[in-house]
């Protein structure tokens, strides 16, 4: 049986990876500039971080900052992701 900070390190892990992987994929179908050089930097030096979790694994404090910086480097250069829900109307007339 798998402990649930077991799953929540392998969930966490493999949001991360599948992030980076597309904002790279990205990155590599974008014109080059400081600003994509700059991303894809980012992106290489979190991979190169992640692939010591083996040797020393991170604290969850640690894992958690990864996965913000993962994910604000992926809404950088991918855009946000939509909400699930839609976003509601405010009450009034419609126009």
């Amino acid at each position: 049986m798998i402990s649930g900070a077991t799953m929540d390190t392998t969930g966490q892990l493999t949001i991360i990876d599948e992030a980076l992987a597309e904002a790279l994929d990205r990155l590599d179908q974008l014109p080059v500039s400081p600003r994509v050089r700059e991303l894809r930097a980012r992106a290489i030096s979190y991979r190169a971080a992640i692939a010591l979790w083996p040797q020393c694994p991170p604290t969850v404090n640690q894992r958690r900052a990864m996965l913000d910086c993962v994910m604000a480097l992926h809404a950088a250069v991918l855009g946000p992701r939509p909400s699930a829900r839609p976003t509601r109307r405010p009450p009034g007339p419609r126009r």
